[in-house]
């Protein structure tokens, strides 16, 4: 960036509670750290075979059109991208450890694009032993990359509301159909949500690059509709992803708030954190997980009533 470019981000921003001269000082560190960190994720990620099928880099009238907010349900994204059994279940159904590489990977994918992320996870993830990366976690809500849903049951309808509110979209496989009996939040995940699908890939392609210089963790991913059918055209992918002023009535809301909080210092920060967490993490997932597999099973604790007669046989009204 040019100095005419970060002086008209810094009134862009409006922060003033720095100067701009010093503001420009962080943004050009912030900036070598995060070409360091990325010289450092290329020497330490592998190239792979991989590509992703879609390039966000281009679109038609950028300049006219708004990256809306990009919402990622964190608790969807480690379950649904983890390929990391947890042999402590002795149920038929097969249950993953959640894999916060994949939720680096996603977050990656479209910081590297420029767009804000912001991810929504529950308390339970945040506690030690519920995820192989712990040390992440904390880092990414440290950064405010990553916010915190109060109760466990309330993250879905905080990724819905953080979408709705700043007119953003949700990355998710999860179809919220616990959420659409209101014609509020059937709104919201119609207007507001992007599916992502997950497939296997070959051991030499886990913890690799692809070859447009995204990071694959243990799986792909690739985007689909609501109906379930694979985005194929970049066209239909562009009109979930960017707010138009010609037909998007809350563009407004998009075009502000993406002036105030997303910037390309900010952008560097972010890529920086994500970059060296994921080559820290190649090291040091594999190793939690084999602890993990040691620890007792996470047992979310039930609200007790504090309203709740003891006597069973009151009668009902």
């Amino acid at each position: 960036m040019t100095e005419y470019d970060y002086d008209k981000e810094y009134h862009e921003i409006g922060n003033y509670n720095i100067s701009r001269k010093q503001y420009v000082r962080q943004c050009k560190e912030a900036k070598l750290k995060q070409m360091s960190a990325e010289e450092n994720f290329v020497k330490n990620v592998p190239l792979g075979r991989t590509y992703y099928i879609f390039s966000l880099e281009t679109v038609e009238n950028p300049d006219h059109l708004i990256k809306r907010t990009i919402v990622i349900d964190g608790a969807n994204i480690m379950h649904c991208g983890s390929d990391f059994r947890d042999n402590r279940y002795n149920t038929a159904k097969v249950q993953y450890i959640p894999d916060v590489m994949a939720l680096l990977a996603v977050c990656r994918y479209f910081v590297a694009y420029n767009f804000e992320v912001i991810c929504v996870i529950s308390q339970k993830y945040y506690m030690a032993n519920t995820t192989n990366y712990k040390t992440a976690i904390d880092e990414l809500v440290e950064m405010k990359i990553c916010v915190v849903a109060n109760q466990t049951n309330l993250d879905d309808c905080l990724a819905l509301e953080v979408a709705a509110t700043l007119n953003g979209v949700v990355v998710t496989s999860d179809l919220f159909r616990d959420h659409q009996n209101t014609h509020r939040y059937q709104n919201m995940v119609e207007m507001h949500r992007l599916g992502i699908e997950w497939k296997d890939v070959q051991d030499a392609e886990k913890f690799t690059r692809t070859r447009d210089g995204h990071f694959v963790a243990n799986k792909l991913f690739d985007f689909k509709m609501l109906s379930g059918m694979l985005y194929r055209d970049n066209k239909e992918l562009y009109e979930v992803l960017y707010s138009n002023p010609e037909t998007d009535r809350r563009f407004e809301i998009s075009y502000h708030h993406r002036n105030r909080n997303w910037s390309e210092n900010r952008r560097a920060e972010v890529l920086e954190v994500l970059n060296r967490l994921i080559v820290d993490g190649i090291e040091i997932c594999p190793e939690n997980q084999r602890r993990i597999q040691q620890e007792p099973i996470h047992q979310p604790k039930v609200p007790v009533n504090e309203f709740e007669d003891e006597d069973d046989d009151e009668e009902e009204w």
